[in-house]
C-alpha cells in the first residue's frame, strides 16, 4: 500500500489495521515493513463466519512512499499451517491535527 506524504509521521500520530478474517485459529503474526506488530491475528469466530481483526499499528512502522503489510500463516507442532481467509484491509489514521 503506499501513503501520501500528509498519511504518514509526523503527520499522523496514530493506526489502526483491520480486517475481516475467518477461520484464523493460531496467533499468526502480522507485519508492517518487516516489523512484526505488538499484537497478532486474534481467533475468528467459531461458527465459521467473517470476524473484524482490529490491531494496532506502532507510527513509527509507517513511511510515506510504498509500505508492505504481511500476514504469515503459523503452525503449531504436529499441526499444518493455520488455513484463514482475509478480505478488506484497512488502515485508519489519525491525522496529528484531530488530536
Amino acid at each position: 500500500f503506499e501513503l501520501a506524504r500528509e498519511q504518514a509521521p509526523p503527520y499522523v500520530v496514530a493506526a489502526q489495521l483491520r480486517i475481516l478474517a475467518k477461520g484464523v485459529q493460531l496467533e499468526d503474526p502480522v507485519f508492517i515493513n518487516g516489523r512484526r506488530l505488538p499484537s497478532a491475528m486474534p481467533e475468528s469466530p467459531d461458527d465459521g463466519s467473517f470476524g473484524e481483526a482490529v490491531l494496532d499499528v506502532p507510527i513509527g512502522f509507517l513511511r510515506a512512499g510504498v509500505n508492505e503489510l504481511e500476514i504469515r500463516s503459523i503452525k503449531r507442532p504436529n499441526t499444518d499451517f493455520d488455513d484463514f481467509e482475509f478480505v478488506n484491509p484497512r488502515l485508519l489514521l489519525r491525522p496529528r491535527d484531530a488530536i
